[in-house]
């Protein structure tokens, strides 16, 4: 038993299904709504699981800062001058930031660099193959003082203030004078 269909709708009855030929191409095969749905949330499905990927190893946005090319201040961290040889990379947690301790180039001094990139917050790690420091995300890529130098990046990365002690570099806080 068959009712009766307007031209491009599907009607459905018990088992049966039958529909009309909706106007245009009678060489193709007409789209039923349930495939339609179907194809559209699968769609939906597979781009929403794109746009987790491709957040996951990013922030999406760099850290509030207090200033433009600064970070927001926590609680100092104390790295002893015992535990910086002159090729050793300490890296510690300043509030929310990672950020690597080292001697200065010149090893008169220590250096703070906070190890998230300045486009979008990504982390970033040293990598002793290319002697630069590159974005987890982006692959954008920056040299030993943290100046970019390669892909999208265009500001530096964060220095934190030190202050050196007689046994220990105090990351964070106040600015040196």
């Amino acid at each position: 038993m068959s009712k009766p269909v307007a031209s491009g709708a599907v009607a459905e009855s018990g088992s049966e299904r039958q529909q009309a030929s909706p106007p245009g191409d009678p060489s193709r095969p007409p789209v039923s709504r349930r495939d339609a749905l179907r194809t559209l949330a699968g769609g939906a499905g597979a781009l929403a699981l794109v746009a987790g990927v491709g957040a996951s190893g990013c922030r999406q946005t760099p850290p509030p800062a207090a200033a433009p090319g600064e970070l927001p201040v926590a609680d100092p961290v104390d790295v002893l001058l015992s535990d910086l040889g002159p090729d050793t990379r300490v890296i510690v947690q300043y509030g929310d930031v990672p950020v690597e301790v080292r001697r200065a180039a010149d090893g008169t001094g220590v250096e703070a660099i906070a190890l998230l990139c300045t486009h979008l917050g990504c982390k970033v790690v040293w990598k002793d193959d290319i002697d630069r420091y590159q974005c987890a995300c982006h692959e954008g890529q920056f040299d030993v003082s943290g100046r970019p130098v390669a892909g999208i990046p265009t500001r530096p990365l964060w220095r934190v203030p030190v202050n050196v002690t007689a046994t220990a570099a105090v990351i964070g806080g106040p600015a040196p004078r």
